[in-house]
């Protein structure tokens, strides 16, 4: 049984206005309502192990503009949409439904939280949820207030904000393919990136630079396992030798690290003095961010080139 999910995006993010489908998951929007779309596999427990693909779209939406993060994806909305099938959708045909359902032109049942403030419906409710979900098709608003859907929609539509940057749908898939193809250790690079550019987008830079680091330790722990290198600081050297970045990022990543040691991790007891260093996002922050895009990438590419190499000596 698959089960695929349209999810209202989160009214905090800042979204692209473009619409990139891929094979399990995809992103578009219709009436100013972003919207992210995931088919899962409820035959394959395996699945829920891997990375979300969610997190490596928004990657691939993310470095296709490094100098700053141009969108705030949450992971989570409060309304969601869910269609059930025997066999694996077209996510264009699901996002055609989702259209006429949003403009009236098709209805399916909705779920509002059932339960009563102040009395003991807890059997009634139940059985109500348990009715509606396991309907093949549904909208489950459990969060979100009791009004009627369409006035539901025309508040969505004046609620999100949408980025000015447009990127390319090709440029998108392209490295979405590349992430998904990549190792646990990137892929987890991957998840703190994200979230450093949610956190930075949203004014907590501190948080943002301490991700941003974690993004660089996770690329060290793939180095380290690629080439066999059980010492920490041989591998690092090793990494800053071996991954080649464009201007001066590299040093730009170094003075992270030093940021990261002197104060990011620990309290700034020179914090409302004029030797401050946490209000200085410069040092740690936004100008690194740019930066460790540009590791990611570079980063893969290497060891696509190694891997090349040996493949061709072999």
């Amino acid at each position: 049984m698959f089960e695929t999910h349209i999810s209202i995006c989160d009214q905090r993010g800042k979204y692209p206005k473009v619409t990139v489908l891929l094979d399990v998951c995809g992103y578009s929007y219709y009436k100013n309502i972003p919207l992210y779309l995931q088919i899962f596999n409820r035959g394959n427990l395996d699945e829920s192990l891997k990375a979300p693909s969610c997190e490596l779209m928004y990657a691939a939406f993310l470095i296709t503009r490094r100098s700053f993060p141009a969108y705030s994806f949450f992971p989570y909305g409060k309304a969601t949409i869910v269609f059930k099938s025997t066999t694996k959708p077209d996510l264009s045909k699901v996002l055609t439904k989702v259209k006429g359902i949003f403009s009236g032109k098709r209805t399916i049942p909705i779920l509002y939280n059932p339960y009563k403030p102040g009395k003991s419906n807890f059997e009634e409710a139940r059985e109500k949820i348990n009715r509606i979900l396991s309907k093949l098709e549904y909208i489950n608003l459990f969060h979100c207030k009791r009004i009627p859907f369409h006035k539901q929609v025309e508040l969505w539509s004046q609620s999100f904000l949408f980025s000015d940057h447009k990127p390319s749908p090709i440029a998108v898939k392209r490295y979405f393919n590349v992430f998904q193809r990549s190792s646990r250790y990137i892929r987890i690079a991957i998840h703190y990136f994200v979230t450093a550019s949610r956190l930075i987008q949203n004014d907590f830079i501190e948080n943002g630079g301490l991700n941003l680091q974690l993004t660089v330790e996770a690329l060290i722990r793939d180095f380290m396992e690629f080439h066999s290198i059980r010492n920490k600081r041989t591998a690092s050297q090793r990494f800053q030798d071996s991954v080649l970045l464009p201007y001066a990022h590299m040093e730009a990543l170094v003075d992270l690290y030093d940021s990261r040691n002197l104060f990011l991790a620990h309290i700034d007891e020179d914090m409302y003095t004029e030797e401050q260093n946490i209000g200085d996002p410069d040092r740690y922050c936004y100008e690194h961010y740019e930066s460790v895009s540009w590791l990611i990438t570079r980063y893969i590419k290497y060891k696509q080139r190694t891997e090349h190499r040996h493949s061709a000596d072999h």
